[in-house]
């Protein structure tokens, strides 16, 4: 019988390494969403794993959103327009950065990926798929046009996502209805 640490050993030679991007955009505003994505940063950099983590913004002012580890590195790529950065942007710099996996925290992600690059998109609600009697209009005009937007593109992209992750049980059973 061979001793443990030889057994052991053995797997994480054998353990591919995964080039993992993530889309920190949200960070700028350190809210609800801007704070999951800052803790699940600050998770990951805890794991032992080989892998390699680009962290994709359009604000070169985010504060401290890369772990000292080498592991991680922020782009900064443009413009903000949020939709062309999401569906355009995004999905190019994917391509170019050779990833493994997109992960997109935000309730949405970009609807067209090659199939090799495989997209995890975390939902946290889905208030905007309420019809308009039951969500009062905004006096938001961006947040209004967001809506409709995420309305749009989420039934869409959580088709070609390869995983999903909510929240809470609550949010799973909106999403599931």
């Amino acid at each position: 019988m061979k001793p443990v640490h030889t057994k052991r050993h053995r797997v994480m030679k054998s353990h591919k390494s995964f080039r993992i991007g993530i889309d920190v955009r949200l960070l700028a505003r350190r809210r609800g969403i801007g704070n999951y994505v800052f803790n699940l940063i600050q998770e990951l950099s805890k794991t032992e794993s080989q892998n390699k983590f680009i962290l994709y913004t359009d604000n070169k002012n985010i504060e401290n959103p890369v772990p000292n580890d080498s592991r991680f590195s922020l782009k900064v790529v443009g413009p903000k327009f949020y939709p062309f950065w999401e569906q355009i942007v995004l999905p190019i710099h994917a391509i170019m950065d050779k990833l493994d996996i997109l992960h997109c925290p935000a309730n949405a992600g970009p609807f067209f990926l090659p199939s090799k690059i495989k997209l995890i998109l975390t939902i946290h609600d889905v208030m905007y798929m309420l019809p308009s009697s039951s969500l009062p209009s905004s006096p938001s005009l961006y947040q209004n046009i967001g809506r409709k937007y995420l309305s749009w593109i989420v039934p869409l992209v959580v088709k070609n996502a390869a995983a999903l992750i909510t929240v809470s049980n609550y949010s799973k059973k909106d999403i599931l209805k």
